[in-house]
């Protein structure tokens, strides 16, 4: 499971993440801040 919060978005679906976490059982793995766009996605 990846826990974040959203900070910004637009209608290309772009995509800005912060605080972006990802937990798996008790593990936790801090992953900062994400920039995604729907081409990285396709």
């Amino acid at each position: 499971m990846v826990v974040e919060t959203l900070r910004w978005f637009d209608q290309f679906m772009n995509l800005v993440v912060d605080n972006t976490v990802e937990v798996n059982g008790n593990e936790r793995t801090d992953i900062g801040m994400v920039v995604s766009s729907i081409f990285s996605c396709v």
